[in-house]
């Protein structure tokens, strides 16, 4: 697969990402509410080490085959590192088992263009480190097609097939 995801340890996944922007315009990104609603979801970023992070997942805005456990979710995390326009940290809040992971966005400039690097750690089960690589991966995709003017690819469908293709490779590989 193309820009594949690492798994670079128990419970910790990696990502590096060239994306057609400048590290200024991929912040805007990450921290404008309605900019990374088009790729990942809305919610307000409080600028600052111990600020909030809100996640608003409204899956319809992706796509018309979400599966129905995803059309909605509203949670909560804390930023713990913030410096403008290179390094976004935050917790991101498991629901269900009430346990915290951790994510760290590194951007670098690369010309005219970004590199990304993105770690996401803590993920507890086999579960948490599918859906996180099969995410992670399909919202950056979609992330630079909206950096590149692209057309992006029906996301629910990319996302199953990356569900499928990481789930193979991590699951079935033990």
């Amino acid at each position: 697969m193309e820009n594949e995801v690492q798994h670079t340890s128990d419970g910790r996944i990696e990502i590096k990402r060239v994306l057609s922007a400048s590290p200024e315009t991929v912040w805007r990104f990450l921290v404008e509410d309605e900019l990374r609603g088009r790729w990942l979801c809305n919610g307000m970023v409080e600028p600052s080490v111990g600020g909030k992070i809100q996640f608003q997942f409204d899956t319809r805005n992706l796509g018309d085959t979400a599966p129905g456990k995803f059309l909605k979710a509203e949670f909560e995390g804390a930023v713990t590192a913030f410096d403008p326009p290179n390094l976004l940290a935050f917790t991101w809040p498991d629901t269900e088992y009430g346990k915290s992971s951790s994510v760290t966005i590194k951007l670098f400039e690369k010309g005219d263009e970004t590199l990304l690097h993105l770690v996401h750690e803590k993920l507890f089960d086999d579960e948490n480190l599918v859906g996180a690589s099969a995410g992670w991966h399909a919202h950056l995709e979609q992330l630079e097609c909206h950096l590149s003017r692209k057309l992006s690819p029906n996301f629910w469908n990319r996302h199953e097939e990356l569900d499928a293709a990481y789930r193979n490779k991590l699951i079935r590989s033990q």
